[in-house]
Formats: structure tokens, sequence, C-alpha cells
């Protein structure tokens, strides 16, 4: 028995000792050298390898690079959906016709647009329309309790809430003028424009607004300029 034990010991010493020999001064070089190596390593793995930053156009909002990315690539799919698909140039006219109604209704620099909408094309188009329009958006979970949508809405100052037919009933006695994005074209023939809507925004302006995930306190608000920044 002692002589199983001990081969057993000499077993699991062998093994990490082989665990650790990465972390073992080579034979033949001082320790120093070899640590001065794996710190070598790591920049590399940190700082080489994770050197992913980019240079984006400060001075140009978001809409404005899109619209770029349209021109250049209109027909190459720009969002997949289950079985949805849509072209740049597709996308774009779809978000310009929300738009140009947006602005009909009032949006424009520094006013918060409410978004409820489950993930899907929709979304997309809706928070881009509410960003070419020169609003911002607020985006709020349709999961999320009414009354929590209601504080939000409320005291962020939302006039307007871009959300689907099956949701609307939940916002019946809200202030915001509640819009359905499957219901709004039919009401809007005259300001269906395709073409990209004029906005004076700029860069420095509010993009959107987001709420915090507070559980036993009221959530705040956190705010975001349209301002494109390095590694965005």
């Amino acid at each position: 028995m002692e002589k199983r034990v001990s081969q057993s010991h000499e077993l699991q010493g062998e093994e990490q000792q082989g665990q650790a020999q990465p972390f073992l001064a080579e034979e033949g070089k001082p320790a120093q050298a070899s640590t001065l190596e794996m710190s070598k390593q790591i920049e590399k793995v940190l700082c080489e390898w994770d050197a992913t930053g980019t240079n984006y156009p400060r001075e140009q909002c978001l809409t404005a690079l899109f619209e770029q990315q349209v021109e250049a690539t209109p027909e190459t799919i720009a969002l997949v959906s289950q079985e949805q698909h849509l072209t740049y140039a597709e996308l774009n006219r779809r978000a310009n016709r929300l738009a140009h109604f947006l602005q009909v209704l009032g949006v424009g620099p520094e006013i918060i647009v409410g978004l409820c909408l489950q993930r899907s094309i929709e979304m997309i188009i809706g928070l881009l329309a509410i960003l070419k329009a020169g609003g911002a958006y607020l985006p709020l979970d349709p999961s999320s309790p009414d009354d929590r949508i209601a504080f939000m809405l409320t005291d962020a100052r939302a006039p307007l809430l871009v959300t689907h037919s099956l949701l609307d009933t939940r916002f019946a006695t809200l202030p915001a003028k509640v819009i359905c994005l499957d219901q709004w074209s039919d009401h809007a023939p005259l300001v269906a424009h395709e073409d990209n809507p004029g906005s004076p925004v700029c860069a420095e302006h509010l993009a959107y607004v987001i709420y915090t995930s507070a559980r036993l306190a009221l959530p705040k608000a956190c705010r975001s300029v349209i301002a494109m920044s390095p590694g965005s």
C-alpha cells in the first residue's frame, strides 16, 4: 500500500511540473530572461493583436456615413432577419419615408422619440428613421412593465412613440403620440418621400437616451451624442 501511495504522489508531482513548465526558466537560460520573453508575449497579445482601433470621421453623423454606404453598395444586403432581408437601397428608402413623416410631426434636433419594438428589421428602420429626421431615440423593451415604460417616456419628455399595432393598446393612456410602423404609411401618403431628408443635425446633437436597469430605485437616463469616436 505504501508503495502505491508513493507512486501516486510521484505521478501527481510530474503532472504539476509539466503544467508549470511554461512558467519556468528554460534550460540554459536564467529565470530573468524567461520572464522577459513572457512579458513580450503578453504585450503582443494585449497590444499588437488587439490593435483594432479605427479613426472614424468625427465631424460626420452616423446617418451621413450610412448614406455614403448606400451610394457605394446599393444592392448589397444590409439586413437579414429570419426569412426577410433588405439591401442598403431598400433600407434607406424605407427609413427615409418614415423620417419625412416624423419631421412633419415635429421631430428634429434634441427631440426624443420612444422606440418600442421587438428585435426585427422594423426596429432598425425605426431607429434609422429617427436619426435621419434629426431626433434621438429612446429604446424601450416591450417586455418591460407598463409603468416602467410610462415613466421613461414621461421622464425623457418624448412626444412620440414608434411601436407596432400589436403593442399600441398598452400605450393608450400615455401622453405620447403613438405611431405604429405597420400602419403609419396608410395615413401619411403625402409625405412618403424616399429621398434623404435634410436635417440641421450635427455630430454634437443628442443621438439616444438609455435608462439604467435599476430594480430597487427609479431608472436613470444616460445620454449620448451622434459624434463618432475611434473604435466605435
